[in-house]
């Protein structure tokens, strides 16, 4: 998936268009305080976290130091995590036939 423009919001967060159109916004937080790399990590910094730049559809800080492909970011965003995958199966056994909203959801699969 290719970026085609990214802006910093805050902390760690940014908001990515991807070429379909589609706008997220990726928290890297956890991937920056669980990354092994020590180049990585000092991105924690968010002075320099905040000096991101697109270069040929990836984000980009410091002429490559760290780059972060548009797939990567995609996939990480739209992967089920545990949450989904329990609110899944529970639709599937009937346990949760019917719901407002997410928040509804979440209530009825922690009982």
């Amino acid at each position: 998936m290719r970026i085609t423009k990214v802006k910093y919001l805050n902390d760690y967060k940014l908001e990515i268009v991807f070429y379909n159109k589609e706008t997220i916004v990726f928290d890297f937080e956890r991937f920056l305080k669980k990354s092994t790399h020590k180049s990585n990590r000092k991105y924690l910094d968010k002075d320099k976290f905040k000096t991101v730049e697109l270069v040929s559809g990836f984000l980009s800080w410091n002429d490559g130091e760290m780059e972060i492909s548009g797939e990567w970011i995609w996939n990480e965003y739209y992967t089920p995590n545990d949450v989904t995958i329990r609110a899944i199966e529970a639709s599937r056994k009937g346990k949760v036939t019917k719901t407002k909203n997410l928040a509804d959801l979440f209530r009825k699969l922690n009982r």
